[in-house]
Parts: structure tokens; sequence; C-alpha cells
């Protein structure tokens, strides 16, 4: 489910997907925290020990309860790992997609294209 990410200061900083089975543990715990897997740091390097020593992070997430608008209680998730947060792996919006969408297969031909060229069938 698509969740939006507050900061304490109630500024949404990124859409995430999240399990529902994830969202069920907030509403229980309040809190949870997710891993954020950090690239290696060389990626220059094929040496598999070195890539397998990855760092985890984790950003922890609290629900919030508001009374909404029109009486009812509404829970939202705040943050205060905001740059952290910023490292979750973004959900896009409907309207997001689509251009997302192009930007990936534009990414996947240059990548082939260069492929090719380095292979000399160019």
């Amino acid at each position: 489910m698509n969740v939006v990410i507050y900061t304490a200061d109630f500024e949404p900083i990124t859409i995430i997907d999240l399990p529902i089975k994830y969202i069920d543990m907030l509403h229980d715990r309040g809190h949870i925290r997710l891993a954020i897997m950090d690239p290696p740091k060389s990626m220059a390097t094929s040496d598999p020990v070195s890539e397998a020593m990855v760092e985890f992070k984790t950003v922890a997430l609290r629900s919030e309860r508001m009374r909404w608008i029109d009486g009812s209680m509404k829970s939202i998730l705040v943050t205060d790992d905001d740059e952290l947060a910023l490292l979750l792996r973004p959900s896009w919006l409907p309207g997001q997609q689509r251009m997302i969408n192009e930007h990936k297969r534009m990414q996947l031909f240059t990548m082939a294209l260069i492929n090719q060229l380095a292979s000399g069938r160019g």
C-alpha cells in the first residue's frame, strides 16, 4: 500500500510501498524500523567479499494518530530520520508512473547501445 512518510515538522518527504503486514505492525506497536541497504563502496571492483560487506542502516517510522476533518481518527507515518528516509525505494504516484517507465526504457536502451558499441558490433 502506498504511504506518505512525513518529517516531525509535518513535511511530506517520500512515498513508499509498505506491505500490509508492516502497516498492521505499525498499528499494533506504534513504530517499526525499515532497513536501508547501502550500495558497495566501490562499484569498480568485482570482489565478492567486498560486495558482501554491505552496511545496513534503518529508518524508524512511527504512527501518529490525527483527528480528521470529519471527526474520524487517521494515522500518518512520521520519521525523525529525514535523510535516511529519502534512501528508501520510492513508490511513484499513478501520474508519475508513465514518465518513470519511459525513463527506465531509455536507460535500458542506452545500456544496450553502450554494450553493443563496447563489443565492437556497432
